[in-house]
């Protein structure tokens, strides 16, 4: 039995134009596509050295502990290194917006974390007893460490909570005021934000005047 041999298809001139087209469109999306990935991942690795140095500056100056916890991860486990500065430049960032808008509130915040970072890095040199040949006397007093840490990490969580408070009560004070305002004369609050409007209005058509000229 003869087999006949199996003719690859031709391809005629109009196929190939349909081929040249597609390609030279095509071709420029994908290296488009590539260099915005390229670029994205740059601005990425930029956003995180950023993040690094910012970070480490924060650790170095109020917890040096904790920079050289970081530097450990750093060499060991990447991963959670890049975990533990996005957190901690949370903390950062939170802790820069409070200096500006609330300085005692920043200050408390901030010896806060202090504590709770010595916390934390006392609790995981303590579970790893058996690793670091901690003797009896030095545990002892690691633990002593730890509770005198702890309770210090509950006066100042108290005093946060005693100034939120203040916060809180302040606000309340300014909303009641507002209310009597309004229950002992609404009319008279009516007309008052009224004038308000009206005064607004005359600025504007004196700036728009002004402009003109």
């Amino acid at each position: 039995m003869r087999f006949s041999k199996q003719r690859s298809p031709k391809v005629s001139s109009v196929m190939w134009g349909v081929i040249a087209v597609v390609v030279s469109i095509s071709w420029p999306m994908l290296v488009g596509a590539q260099e915005k990935s390229e670029s994205l991942r740059s601005d990425q690795t930029e956003l995180l050295l950023q993040r690094q140095k910012g970070v480490m500056e924060f650790v170095r100056l109020h917890q040096p502990d904790v920079e050289t916890a970081l530097l450990v991860l750093e060499e060991k486990r990447p991963v959670k290194f890049v975990a533990a500065i996005k957190r901690i430049s949370k903390t950062v960032k939170r802790l820069d917006m409070l200096k500006r808008r609330q300085p005692a509130k920043y200050e408390l915040s901030l010896e806060l974390w202090k504590v709770q970072s010595e916390i934390e890095l006392l609790s995981a040199r303590l579970a790893n007893r058996d690793h670091s040949q901690i003797t009896e006397p030095e545990f002892e007093s690691l633990s002593k460490r730890l509770e005198s840490l702890v309770n210090a990490w509950v006066d100042c969580r108290r005093q946060i909570l005693v100034l939120e408070r203040k916060q809180i009560q302040q606000r309340l004070d300014k909303t009641d005021s507002m209310l009597k305002m309004i229950n002992d004369d609404r009319e008279a609050f009516v007309q008052k934000n009224l004038r308000s409007v009206n005064r607004t209005i005359k600025k504007l058509q004196s700036e728009k005047t002004i402009s003109k000229n």
